[in-house]
């Protein structure tokens, strides 16, 4: 399930984030775009566990994705494929 991120996800965020980025955020920096209205933060949840996460800001006339990003178990494009497709 796809659905904006909390101050509860944040350490799996940022375990991804180090895992998979090479600009990596700290969890102040997270933080702050999810409590800040101009930033949409998605995460992406199965089984109780966050896979995914995207960060953008919303500049009104256009957006901008400044992170993205999969946890390394779940980056095969098979994977990702069969779920979007069972959804």
């Amino acid at each position: 399930m796809i659905r904006r991120a909390t101050e509860q996800d944040l350490v799996e965020i940022v375990v991804i984030d180090t895992e998979s980025l090479h600009n990596h955020w700290s969890l102040v920096s997270y933080n702050d775009a999810i409590v800040d209205s101009n930033y949409w933060f998605f995460v992406y949840e199965e089984n109780g566990a966050i896979h995914g996460f995207v960060v953008v800001l919303n500049l009104d006339t256009e957006v901008e994705v400044l992170q993205i990003a999969v946890s390394p178990q779940r980056r095969t494009s098979r994977y990702w494929y069969f779920t979007a497709k069972a959804h």
